[in-house]
């Protein structure tokens, strides 16, 4: 059996059901036979030669020994070869030997177990500290002894797989929140309230992948609040950050605040094994019911010995740190120069840049790995689908040939494979460079100029706020930072299928119009059409000259791609951001997720050459007309079929059953595209907080679910409370606004052709519209994303009472010559 591993993911083979229990090994071992033969075959590549900031390494592939860079340890400090840490574990096997050849609470215990656990508590500002193997096996031996049957922890999503198996040991429940985003992890432990006796939130001091410091402050005050414990995981923390390297409480003067931390002996300190600090209570219980030290034999003397002095060598030599920190800034800059994305997430010595894609990310490594830089490639399922990463991991005994080398080969590998999001310069210090062509034009210096970094994308944003200084009925719907990730490219269905370039034009230096360039590959081959799309755009009146050259540029980039015709504005991806300009219905304001345009919007496009191709009808439905009431519950009630609540408790699993039924349902809709799971999840998983009970429905024929409506409340309010930025104050007020509310707003609605008989389309809106009553709504608007096989919306509509009103919106085309 031949695999071409270029279709496979580590995670295809674990779940592979047969009869033969070793079958999944043998698919396995010929998908690893083809990547090591196309050379991608790098992982466990064995080392000849101490850690350090470079290394000998037995090249595989060759035969042969070879020496690279090691950007891939967690040795940040460099003291794996530290003369005090080396023959301080040489003396102590001189002493003691190499093992103790029992568990701690037998004969496994030292002298020097005891000394060594005093001080990592002492560096944690706790009580006591007791010493485990490895760091897995101190999280998992902790997490699985406090955590009872009726207990509950609260787990950032980032957290260490070894806190997960934890978890899963004890017999506990556990449930995780965004990471970092206190917000959702109020929300969560709201969520449950009284149900679950204990409480422990767990989370990572520095972030593993994206190097990002906790907000602990947030997460204390919280866990004070709701009557929980706080356990930190600090492997990443220790040696890098706070006074001395102290680590995360230190970090936010914090110290003797946290109830439980976690650290590892392997990564900073240089050597092998995990520990826990708390109180003296906490430990003793430990010490007899964490499995994974009872049954385990006890950390060796070395190991012991080697931990106890390279924690006096971070106290006595505090330039290691300060190197370290020169270093990390240095790299991070440079990257950030050169376009690798997500490096300003770092807050520590790691640096990632998220690739996306598990075959390049192979691809890359490989030519990396050639040119003699040794990094970590982390594949899906080690983090989600489209989060695929390269990780650099920054040592204080780098030198500045080392830091040179590796960003000489990352610049020349990400141009090779073209990740970078800017135009990279060649030497080090980098020069950031913009793409930007001037002209003059009416006594006026016209200046259009492609962005790509978040700053600068987040200021053409910010500039609609100008654009409606003078228009009351624009509500900014959408968050900044949302958008922001959005038009940078982040978002996953963005890295896997759309080519997108962000323009902004100036006029004598002061921006006065932006637009959004974009090729969506999947909408080229889902419908055979070499259609490109404009969206995203905003202009100031009065500037002819300005924004024909900008949609021009805009044009030039799209026909550069081998498009032939250009649909303007259309927000990719359409289903959620909509699109096309008001046409009538200026006074009023959209319903959400509906865009607000300025009239002149029209002229800009006509004089560019674009005409109406696409025109959006909007409804409404009176739900305080007596008539339409007692229509709309004899028809709700004569439904046929089992009509459901979305379940909120199973969002995520309820919202990909809801893309299947879009996935079948809206071929028919005007720009339907298909999403994937991952991408769909994404998009919805923001939405979760403004779902109102029965505004959300489902249709099942025979357990089989047969259709969706949706529907929000009419948020302008809120939207213009928030104002596009999101805070904890801010967003406190959603629920209490949410219930002021008295209009709704039903967005989407899909029912399966094979249904298309049994009139399941107008029974789900007849459904929401009954709960809508039910709870005050007065009205309900109702867009044009109806899509039922039996009738169109209007008919749908009209049978409950509403009408076509007179906000519509008209997307313009243009084709586009070819030289």
């Amino acid at each position: 059996l031949k695999i071409n591993s270029d279709n496979f993911s580590l995670a295809d083979f674990v779940d592979i059901s047969a009869k033969d229990l070793f079958k999944k090994t043998r698919l396995f071992g010929e998908a690893m036979k083809d990547v090591a033969k196309k050379g991608l075959y790098i992982w466990g590549t064995p080392l000849v030669s101490a850690s350090k900031n470079r290394v000998l390494i037995f090249d595989e592939r060759t035969g042969k020994e070879r020496e690279v860079i090691m950007m891939g340890t967690s040795n940040y400090l460099g003291l794996t070869m530290h003369p005090r840490v080396v023959n301080a574990a040489k003396e102590m096997i001189q002493k003691y030997g190499t093992g103790t050849g029992s568990v701690s609470l037998h004969s496994g215990t030292y002298d020097l177990h005891r000394r060594l656990e005093n001080k990592l508590a002492e560096l944690k500002g706790c009580e006591d500290g007791i010493v485990f193997p490895t760091g897995h096996m101190a999280n998992m031996g902790c997490v699985s002894a406090l955590l009872g049957k009726k207990d509950v922890a609260i787990i950032d999503k980032m957290v260490h797989v070894s806190i997960l198996d934890g978890c899963l040991l004890s017999g506990g429940s556990f449930k995780t929140f965004r990471h970092s985003d206190t917000v959702h992890l109020r929300q969560v432990l709201e969520s449950f309230e009284d149900k679950y006796a204990g409480k422990l939130i767990i989370i990572d001091g520095v972030d593993g992948l994206n190097g990002d410091i906790s907000p602990l402050p947030e997460v204390v005050e919280i866990a004070k609040e709701f009557g929980a414990k706080v356990m930190v995981d600090d492997a990443h923390a220790t040696g890098v950050i706070g006074d001395r390297g102290r680590g995360t409480a230190s970090y936010y003067n914090m110290e003797g605040k946290v109830d439980v931390v976690m650290d590892s002996l392997s990564k900073a300190l240089g050597g092998l094994g995990g520990y826990i600090a708390s109180s003296r209570d906490v430990i003793r219980y430990l010490r007899f019911y964490a499995r994974t030290s009872f049954f385990s034999v006890s950390a060796p003397p070395a190991m012991l010995a080697s931990a106890l002095a390279a924690l006096e060598v971070i106290r006595s030599e505090p330039k290691l740190i300060q190197k370290l920190w020169e270093n990390i800034k240095y790299m991070r800059e440079n990257l950030k120069l050169l376009g690798f994305n997500n490096v300003e997430k770092s807050q520590s010595a790691i640096i990632s840049t998220i690739i996306g894609d598990d075959l390049l990310l192979r691809q890359m490594n490989k030519r990396i790995f050639e040119d003699g830089i040794f990094l970590e490639a982390v594949p899906y399922p080690a983090v989600p689908r489209g989060q695929e990463r390269l990780r650099l991991k920054i040592m204080a005994t780098h030198t500045k040939e080392d830091l040179d080398k590796t960003l000489e080969v990352l610049e020349k590998v990400g141009k090779e494979f073209g990740v970078l999001k800017k135009s990279p310069g060649s030497v080090i210090p980098l020069e950031e460079k913009r793409k930007s062509a001037r002209t003059v034009k009416e006594g006026k210096e016209i200046e259009v100029t492609e962005i790509s970094s978040k700053d600068e994308i987040a200021e053409s944003i910010k500039f609609s706020w100008r654009v409606y200084q003078n228009h009351p009925n624009w509500v900014p719907y959408f968050l900044i930072n949302e958008r922001v990730n959005l038009l940078s490219g982040d978002y996953l269905y963005f890295k896997k299928s759309v080519k997108t370039k962000r323009f902004i034009v100036r006029e004598n230096s002061e921006m006065v119009g932006v637009v959004s360039a974009f090729v969506d590959k999947r909408f080229l081959t889902y419908w055979n059409q070499r259609v490109g799309f404009l969206g995203f755009f905003e202009a100031l009146p009065g500037c002819d000259a300005a924004i024909g050259s900008l949609l021009n540029t805009a044009l030039e980039f799209l026909k550069s791609q081998g498009i032939e015709e250009a649909w303007a504005p259309v927000n990719i991806p359409f289903v959620f951001y909509g699109g096309g300009l008001l046409s009538s219905g200026f006074d009023k304001t959209p319903s959400f997720l509906q865009p607000y345009t300025p009239s002149y919007y029209e002229d800009y496009f006509q004089k560019a050459g674009f005409s109406s191709i696409k025109r959006l009808p909007h409804f409404s439905i009176d739900l305080s007309s007596p008539g339409n009431k007692n229509n709309i519950y004899s028809i709700s009630q004569a439904s046929s079929i089992t009509i459901r609540q979305l379940d909120r408790s199973r969002y995520e699993k309820e919202a990909l059953a809801i893309l299947r039924v879009y996935n079948k349902a809206f071929p028919r809709l005007w720009n339907y595209v298909p999403f994937e799971d991952d991408e769909f999840i994404e998009f919805v998983r923001d939405f979760r907080e403004l779902l109102v009970e029965g505004l959300w429905l489902v249709a099942e024929v025979r357990g089989e679910i047969a259709g969706f409506a949706s529907a929000f409340p009419q948020c302008a309010p809120v939207f213009r409370i928030i104002n596009g930025e999101l805070g904890a104050n801010e967003f406190s007020t959603i629920p209490v606004e949410l219930g002021l509310i008295k209009e709704g707003a039903i967005v989407l609605l899909g029912v399966l052709d094979k249904f298309g008989d049994r009139d399941i389309g107008l029974q789900l809106l007849a459904n929401l519209c009954a709960n809508m009553i039910d709870k005050g709504y007065r009205k309900t608007t109702c867009t044009w994303e109806i899509i039922d096989k039996k009738q169109d919306a209007s008919q749908m509509v009209g049978k409950l009472g509403g009408k076509r009103d007179d906000l519509e919106w008209t997307i313009y085309g243009k084709y586009l010559k070819q030289k």
